[in-house]
């Protein structure tokens, strides 16, 4: 019985010391300041349907963005693209396709070299 009571009392002390919770450290994804902006590139009427385009570039994450474009700013006329790109210090490189694009920024304004020349796209958001 001298024994017994040793034990149980080991065991009630064991049984309730506290375990430390392991807490998992936050994933933080990285970002830069063009998440979440939208710029927008206008093109003059296009004569077979009379109808300005609209080419978009939306910053989703901080290496994602998505090339879409639209008529008169209302009906798409393509499915959105994702394009991986990296940035750093006021410059942006994205691809697709293929092809390299890279962008410079001043003020809201940013100017994409491409396939297709020189790009002028303007801050929306």
């Amino acid at each position: 019985m001298k024994n017994l009571v040793p034990v149980l009392l080991f065991t009630l002390i064991f049984l309730s010391c506290s375990k430390k919770q392991k807490t998992e450290d936050p994933v933080i994804e990285p970002t830069n300041e063009l998440v979440g902006t939208i710029w927008e590139r206008y093109l003059t009427k296009f004569p077979e349907n009379n109808k300005d385009l609209y080419n978009y570039l939306s910053f989703k994450t901080a290496s994602e963005v998505e090339f879409s474009s639209k008529f008169d700013r209302v009906e798409l006329t393509t499915a959105p693209i994702i394009f991986p790109y990296s940035y750093d210090s006021k410059k942006v490189v994205y691809s697709g396709d293929g092809y390299n694009y890279t962008g410079t920024f001043s003020g809201d304004t940013l100017k994409v070299i491409g396939t297709a020349g020189i790009l002028y796209y303007t801050k929306m958001k």
